[in-house]
């Protein structure tokens, strides 16, 4: 409990937080700590405090998240953004959701989606996000090889054509009795 109480601190300001009878006063954690992304225990059970139709949204954002931030130098932007969805934006978005009483987050009022229809769309919108900077990335890297292809031509001319491996006696053998047996049908 005290993992979900420090995230919802995380990602806001002071707050009145009510854990079953009790009720918690949150302080906003010092600069010097948000600086960093909450561990993966402390998001695994904020995660874990969701309606179970949104965990697995949730942890498929950690997951592109993490493996995003391991893939990138420091102080890339596309970098920072998958440090700032760990660090604030999902611990945030989850925070705001679970600022709304239990039996009202089903509910729409004055028109507007209710706090789980919200919540879906925001979690999707951050997956999304994230899955298109993976994306850029990997066009990038795509991009790069292509231009290194074209100067490796232009430099040392086009490669031989390739040869098709040799076949093992073996699958030689099998490759011509299935031939033969297809020519045949």
């Amino acid at each position: 409990m005290l993992e979900i109480i420090e995230l919802l601190a995380w990602a806001g300001g002071t707050a009145v937080v009510t854990v079953g009878s009790a009720v918690v006063l949150v302080r906003r954690v010092p600069a010097a700590r948000r600086d960093r992304a909450p561990s993966s225990f402390a998001m695994a059970r904020l995660i874990g405090t969701l309606p179970v139709r949104h965990r697995r949204e949730a942890r498929r954002i950690v997951a592109i998240a993490r493996e995003h931030d391991g893939a990138n130098l420091v102080g890339q932007l596309d970098g920072f953004t998958a440090r700032e969805t760990l660090r604030r934006y999902l611990p945030e978005t989850i925070a705001a959701y679970l600022c709304v009483p239990v039996e009202l987050r089903g509910r729409r009022r004055g028109g507007l989606p209710s706090p789980d229809e919200e919540l879906a769309d925001q979690l999707h919108a951050l997956r999304a996000g994230l899955e298109a900077l993976r994306d850029s990335v990997a066009d990038a890297a795509v991009q790069r090889m292509q231009q290194n292809k074209t100067f490796l031509h232009d430099r040392f001319g086009p490669p031989p054509p390739r040869e098709r491996p040799a076949l093992s006696p073996a699958l030689a053998k099998l490759n011509d009795l299935l031939t033969t047996f297809l020519r045949g049908v």
